[in-house]
């Protein structure tokens, strides 16, 4: 059992340390895939948060926040 498990710690060392070469389309591609993922968990993400603020009682006891925007220097 500890030689295999030698020999796949070796074997994960090996491959963690070579190259991956993608075209750069579809590099571009899966960049773009991802983006598209980010953007509809942010919409799902947005959506459950108002469902949810929707369900709270409207017992008008709410604290105003202002929320920073960032500026570019």
């Amino acid at each position: 059992k500890h030689s295999d498990l030698k020999a796949k710690i070796h074997e994960k060392e090996k491959l963690s340390s070579h190259c991956l070469l993608v075209p750069i389309s579809q590099f571009e591609s899966r960049i773009m895939q991802l983006i598209g993922l980010a953007r509809n968990s942010i919409m799902y993400l947005s959506l459950a948060i108002h469902f949810e603020e929707r369900k709270r009682p409207n017992d008008g006891i709410y604290m105003q926040r202002e929320v920073p925007l960032k500026h570019n220097l």
